[in-house]
């Protein structure tokens, strides 16, 4: 019964319809529709898949951020050299503050940090780009360029700038690098300080005042950082399973620290109008470097450390004292040599009114002025001739 009724529905749709499809095309197309719902069902590799991922999720995050670096700095290589021919970029490297083709050099500078794989890697790179600036400041002391303090100043800043990093750099380096790692970079730090605040001495003094002062503010920042770089080498020479920094390794710093810090007093004692505190500081800046020899023989290493500390800071601080006095008192002449320049100018166009009144020859053709003098000294009789050609 329900079969007879099926089929007279089925006969009446299909009359309705006027449709009578074939048998074949409705198994093909039900096989095609069932393949299409199976291929959009997700399978249960698919689905093992999707509920695994929250756990790959930061390793990819991490994987991405390794990669980002290099590739913005590729990005960023690829533009400088498509941008330009191998020519300017090959200026580029010769290029010092102030040039056109300079700022060129510090993106090829930070792309190259950021292809670095690791930290010692980056501060090594950091390190080079330093000794860079101050072969650059020394350029612009020493060649008949353009705007030289300007561009000296921009050089000094930017210096400053790059050292700043490197301190933070071997600060990133200590927290997570072993013991061997960490004394190989401070070593490079150390090294680098020194030879930047020497290297600063024999060019500051061919400088404005104003640009010295941010040259010595880069050498407080590179004693700075050897100073840091010293304390970690005496951490890693404390611990007793790392061989990399020997008894030789500490004393020579200690060292090269003590003569930067004995230049430093040095050339402060030989600045005019030093005040009493500056004095002072350069005095107790000497008693320390005078203590840490017999320390160092004691075996006193973090003393030691402790004093070529307190006199660099005190040599520096008495010499930024120095400058600034040096300045001030350059200013206060400079203000009272244009006083003067201004009341001899107005005395000498007051000058020809005075002469004019005693005695002149008149503007008048033909015409000349004498002058009697009466028999008393105050008074006078000023007589004018004219002679009619």
């Amino acid at each position: 019964m329900k079969r007879d009724l099926y089929r007279i529905i089925r006969s009446l749709r299909d009359r309705e319809r006027g449709i009578n499809p074939d048998p074949a095309w409705l198994r093909s197309t039900r096989e095609t529709l069932l393949m299409q719902v199976k291929n959009t069902m997700p399978s249960a590799e698919t689905e093992a898949i999707r509920r695994r991922l929250p756990i790959f999720a930061p390793l990819y995050a991490r994987v991405m951020r390794t990669l980002r670096g290099p590739a913005v700095a590729t990005l960023s290589i690829s533009t400088v050299v498509l941008g330009g021919s191998i020519a300017s970029v090959s200026a580029a490297e010769n290029s010092i503050p102030g040039d056109t083709l300079y700022s060129v050099k510090l993106v090829t500078e930070q792309a190259r940090l950021a292809l670095a794989s690791t930290k010692q890697d980056k501060v090594k790179l950091k390190a080079e780009f330093t000794i860079r600036r101050v072969a650059e400041l020394k350029t612009i002391v020493s060649t008949p360029v353009t705007k030289k303090e300007e561009r000296a100043s921009q050089a000094a800043d930017i210096l400053k700038r790059d050292l700043d990093t490197l301190k933070q750099q071997l600060a990133d380096v200590q927290e997570g690098s072993s013991g061997s790692d960490v004394a190989d970079i401070a070593k490079t730090v150390d090294k680098n300080a020194v030879e930047v605040v020497k290297a600063l001495n024999e060019t500051k003094n061919e400088l404005s005042q104003e640009v010295k002062e941010k040259v010595v503010a880069a050498q407080v920042q590179a004693a700075d950082n050897g100073i840091k770089a010293l304390e970690a080498l005496v951490d890693v020479h404390a611990d007793a399973g790392n061989t990399s920094v020997s008894d030789s390794d500490i004393g020579s710093s200690l060292a090269a620290h003590a003569e930067v810090a004995a230049v430093t007093v040095a050339a402060t004692k030989a600045l005019i109008g030093s005040s009493t505190s500056t004095r002072e500081l350069t005095e107790d800046a000497q008693t320390s470097l005078n203590a840490v020899q017999q320390l160092v023989q004691d075996n006193k290493l973090n003393e030691a450390v402790g004093m070529i500390k307190d006199a660099t800071a005190k040599s520096f601080t008495a010499q930024q004292q120095a400058e600034e006095q040096s300045l001030a008192l350059s200013n206060a002449t400079s203000t009272s040599s244009t006083s003067n320049v201004l009341t001899a100018s107005s005395t000498a166009s007051a000058q020809p009114a005075l002469s004019g009144a005693e005695g002149s020859t008149s503007g008048l053709p033909g015409s000349t002025t004498s002058t009697m003098n009466g028999t008393s000294p105050s008074t006078s009789t000023t007589m004018t001739t004219t002679t009619k050609p």
